[in-house]
C-alpha cells in the first residue's frame, strides 16, 4: 500500500507539473506555417504553455494576427491569452475532440479601404491553380474546424472599425464584446450569444440566435435570431442554402435617435412595421444570379413616424442599387427632424415619390404633391459624383396661391396676392461654397391678385395733384394677370418679360430686367392707362396729353431694391422732359405775339407746372 500510494503521489506530482516542464515552444516551427498558411497572415505566438485541468489542452500568451500589409502594419488581432481544451476520453480511441476555446482580451481592427474593400476579405488560403492539388478541405469543413467546438468563449474584448472609403477617415469601436456558442458542430444546431457596447456613444446590444443543424457545405436549414439594439428589436428567420443567405427581418419598431448618427437629430424619428427580405452570398464574391449585385433586398417597407406625420415606404435594394416609393397622405413642418427658416408651418399632402439610386446618381421619376393649395408635378436628377455635383429639373406647380408661400418667408414691404401657375426647366451645377448655379427657363403667371404695400394710381393721382381722380386711394394695386417669363443665367435671373394687368385692364405694366445673386433687383418698363382713364385725366389737365402714346397715357416706372424689399415707382422725368419742351415752344410763339398772352398763360399754368415741376 505504501508503494501504491508513493507511485499515486509520484503521478499527481508528474501531472501537476509537466505542464511546467514541457516546453512546447520548440514545436512552434512545426505548426505555425500551417496556421499562417491557412490564414493567409503572419501569426506571432511569444508564450505556448500546456493545460491539464479541468481540460487537457494548451494556453497561447499574447498571440498577434499580422494585417495585410497593403491595409496596415498594426496586427490585425492581438489576444492577451488563448486557451483550446479537448476532451480526455476521445483521446483513448485516437480521436481529438476540442471542448472549448476560450478568447481573453481580444483586439480586432477592421478597415474600409476607399474602393470599399475591407481587410478581412484576404483572410484565408488563396486558391491554388487548377493543376496544383489541394489538401486543404473544403471550405465549410475548414470553418467549422476553427468554429465547430462544443463551446466559444470571448471576453472583454474589442473591436476597432477605421473606414477610409470617405473623404475623412471615420474610427468607430465596440467594447466589452462578450461572445458565447454552444454546439457549433455538424449535425448540431448551434447556439450563439453576444452582446457589448458601441463607443463613443453607449449604445448597448444583445444578440441571440439559433443555427443549424449545421452541414458541412455551410446550408444552415433554420436561423432564428434577435438583436436589441438600445430600445429596438429585430427578428430575423430564414436559412441558407447552396451558399446563399435568405433572410426575413421584421421590426415593430425602431427608434433612430437611439442610433450613433453623425448628426444629432432634434426631433424623434421611429420606423415601424419594418419588413425587409435579404438575399446574400455567405462566402466570396458570389453573384445571386448574372444582373444582381452582391446582395440584395428585395422587397422592403416600413413606416416613418415625424410627429402626427407618417411617411409609407417601400421598394427594393440591389447592391449599390436604390429603388424606392414614398407616400404620405400628410406631413407638415413642424414634424420634419431639420431647422427650417420658416415664419409660418406649411403642409404637404398627397405626397407621392417615386426615386431611385445608382451610386452617387439619384433620379426622381416623379413626385407629386398638394403643396401652397396647389398642385406640384416634378422630376429631378441629381449627380452627387466629387468632382462638380450637377443637377437637372423640370416641373411645374399649378393653382398655387402665392400668399400662402410669401407668409412662409420673412415679411417684405411689398407682398404679392393671387392664383399662381409655375413651370420650369433647369439643370446646374453645385461648387464647393454650396450655392448652386442654374440655368434655364422658368415661366410664372399669376391671376386675380393684388400687390399690397403699392398703389400705382394713387401715385398717378399725387403727382398730377388730382386725388380721387382714379378712384382714390385704396392702398394696393389689383390686377388680372400677371406674366414673368425668366431664364436663369448662373449668376443672375433675367426677366425677359415682365407684364401686369390692372383689375379692369385699366392700366398695362410692361418691363425687363434682373434679378442677381445677392437678391438685389433692377426692373424698368412703362405703364399704360386705358384709354378711357387717359381721357378723364386729359380732361382734367389738358397739359398731360404730352404723355399720350397711341391715345393713351404711357408713365415709365423702375423697380429697385431687392427680392424682399422691391421699390416701385413711376418715373415722371421724361414727361417733364417733353413738358418742358412744349411749354417751350408755346411760350416762343406767344412771344412774337402780345405780352399780355405770356402774362396769362403763366398765371393759368403756375399750380399745375409747380406740381408737375416740382416744389
Amino acid at each position: 500500500m505504501a508503494i501504491i500510494g508513493i507511485v499515486f503521489v509520484l503521478l499527481m506530482f508528474l501531472v501537476l507539473t509537466l505542464p511546467y516542464w514541457l516546453d512546447l515552444n520548440r514545436y512552434r516551427d512545426h505548426f505555425l506555417p500551417l496556421v499562417q498558411d491557412e490564414l493567409n497572415r503572419k501569426v506571432d505566438v511569444p508564450h505556448i504553455e500546456m493545460m491539464w485541468f479541468p481540460y487537457l489542452g494548451i494556453r497561447l500568451k499574447d498571440m498577434k494576427i499580422l494585417d495585410d500589409p497593403t491595409f496596415s502594419h498594426v496586427p490585425f488581432v492581438r489576444v492577451a491569452s488563448l486557451d483550446v481544451g479537448v476532451k480526455w476520453k476521445p483521446l483513448f480511441t485516437r480521436r481529438i475532440e476540442v471542448h472549448s476555446i476560450s478568447i481573453h482580451q481580444p483586439l480586432i481592427s477592421i478597415i474600409r479601404q476607399k474602393d470599399g474593400t475591407l481587410n478581412t476579405g484576404t483572410i484565408g488560403r488563396q486558391s491554388r491553380p487548377d493543376h496544383e492539388p489541394s489538401s486543404t478541405p473544403a471550405s465549410g469543413t475548414s470553418m467549422l474546424a476553427i468554429f465547430g467546438v462544443e463551446q466559444l468563449n470571448i471576453s472583454e474584448g474589442t473591436v476597432l472599425f477605421e473606414d477610409r472609403s470617405a473623404e475623412s477617415t471615420k474610427t468607430y469601436h465596440v467594447e466589452h464584446v462578450e461572445l458565447n456558442t454552444q454546439s457549433v458542430r455538424l449535425g448540431d444546431t448551434a447556439k450563439v450569444h453576444a452582446q457589448g457596447v458601441l463607443m463613443p456613444y453607449q449604445l448597448p446590444f444583445v444578440f441571440e440566435g439559433n443555427f443549424g443543424p449545421l452541414q458541412a457545405n455551410l446550408d444552415v436549414p433554420n436561423i432564428e435570431a434577435n438583436l436589441h439594439l438600445a430600445n429596438s428589436r429585430f427578428l430575423a428567420k430564414g436559412h441558407v442554402m447552396r451558399e446563399t443567405l435568405n433572410l426575413d427581418i421584421t421590426s415593430s419598431s425602431i427608434v433612430l435617435n437611439d442610433f450613433p448618427i453623425p448628426e444629432a437629430l432634434p426631433k424623434p424619428i421611429e420606423l415601424t412595421n419594418v419588413l425587409a427580405h435579404v438575399q446574400a452570398p455567405v462566402t466570396g464574391n458570389k453573384r445571386l444570379n448574372s444582373d444582381a449585385q452582391v446582395v440584395q433586398v428585395d422587397p422592403f417597407s416600413f413606416d416613418i413616424k415625424l410627429g402626427n406625420s407618417t411617411l409609407s415606404v417601400n421598394g427594393r435594394v440591389d447592391g449599390d442599387r436604390l429603388e424606392i416609393h414614398a407616400t404620405s397622405p400628410t406631413i407638415n413642418s413642424l414634424d420634419l427632424p431639420l431647422q427650417l427658416p420658416l415664419q409660418t408651418p406649411v403642409s404637404v399632402n398627397q405626397l407621392d415619390l417615386k426615386a431611385k439610386t445608382a451610386g452617387r446618381l439619384v433620379e426622381v421619376h416623379a413626385l407629386t404633391a398638394e403643396i401652397f393649395e396647389g398642385r406640384l408635378d416634378a422630376q429631378a436628377l441629381w449627380d452627387n459624383r466629387p468632382d462638380i455635383p450637377a443637377l437637372r429639373s423640370t416641373g411645374s406647380l399649378k393653382q398655387f396661391h402665392v400668399e400662402t408661400i410669401q407668409s412662409l418667408l420673412k415679411p417684405g414691404s411689398i407682398t404679392l396676392h393671387g392664383t399662381g401657375v409655375l413651370n420650369w426647366q433647369l439643370k446646374g451645377t453645385v461648387p464647393s461654397n454650396g450655392l448652386p448655379l442654374l440655368y434655364g427657363k422658368a415661366d410664372m403667371s399669376i391671376s386675380d391678385g393684388q400687390l399690397k404695400g403699392v398703389d400705382l394710381l394713387h401715385q398717378i393721382e399725387k403727382v398730377l395733384q388730382a386725388e380721387g381722380l382714379l378712384g382714390g386711394h385704396r392702398g394696393v394695386t389689383k390686377f388680372s394677370k400677371l406674366q414673368a417669363k425668366l431664364e436663369f443665367q448662373g449668376e443672375r435671373i433675367v426677366i425677359q418679360k415682365l407684364q401686369l394687368n390692372g383689375e379692369a385692364n385699366d392700366f398695362v405694366m410692361e418691363g425687363e430686367g434682373v434679378v442677381m445673386r445677392d437678391q438685389s433687383m433692377h426692373v424698368n418698363g412703362t405703364l399704360r392707362l386705358e384709354r378711357m382713364l387717359s381721357k378723364k385725366i386729359i380732361a382734367q389737365i389738358p397739359i398731360a396729353k404730352v404723355a399720350l402714346q397711341e391715345e393713351q397715357l404711357t408713365v415709365p416706372f423702375v423697380v429697385n431694391g431687392n427680392v424682399s424689399q422691391p421699390q416701385i415707382g413711376l418715373d415722371f422725368r421724361d414727361i417733364q422732359q417733353r413738358l418742358q419742351k412744349e411749354a417751350g415752344k408755346a411760350i416762343q410763339k406767344i412771344l412774337q405775339g402780345d405780352s399780355k398772352d405770356v402774362q396769362k398763360l403763366l398765371q393759368q399754368g403756375k399750380e399745375m407746372l409747380k406740381g408737375l415741376f416740382g416744389r
